[in-house]
């Protein structure tokens, strides 16, 4: 799978074109050549389409296989991944103690992975969690939590680039 391949799907997304996203995913995952990154690429797009067009049992087997990706072997930052999503799917089912839980194992997986932008999507699902379960003071503090974790990124991606990197 290829990047102008992936580029191609977020613009199927982007642009509203949600089933020919997923046939096209559905149709690069039948792939037997794809190594896991690229699973875990379009699963999510795919995950996303779904979970949007309100299919839910088909975004919950998308989580499954991300997370079954994600145990072998054991990646951090596709289990935080894989785990936000699952956080979306129980929050949309009503499942506010389990989009909770899901989200909490994001954060946990997150942090280990070292990636900030994932840190940041886990903060936001954790706070979104949280305000269903009726905690808006945690909720607030992890949304806030989340947005300085995104203008971090942003100042040094801008200091980088002015370095020269």
């Amino acid at each position: 799978m290829t990047t102008l391949a992936i580029d191609t799907l977020h613009d199927l997304v982007a642009t509203g074109r949600l089933p020919q996203a997923i046939a096209a995913a559905t149709q690069a995952l039948a792939d037997p050549a794809l190594d896991a990154d690229e699973r875990m690429a379009l699963l999510p797009l795919r995950f996303d389409c779904h979970f949007m067009r309100m299919e839910l049992a088909q975004a919950g087997a998308d989580v499954q296989a991300m997370l079954a990706l994600a145990r072998r072997p054991a990646d951090a930052a596709r289990q935080a991944q894989a785990r936000v999503c699952e956080s979306r799917l129980h929050w949309r089912v009503g499942d506010a103690p389990a989009s909770l839980a899901a989200a909490q194992a994001a954060l946990k997986s997150a942090r280990r992975s070292g990636r900030p932008a994932l840190v940041a999507h886990s903060l936001a699902a954790l706070g979104n969690a949280q305000s269903d379960m009726g905690d808006l003071p945690a909720a607030l503090a992890h949304a806030q939590q989340a947005e300085d974790n995104v203008v971090n990124q942003k100042l040094t991606l801008r200091l980088l680039q002015q370095m020269g990197y």
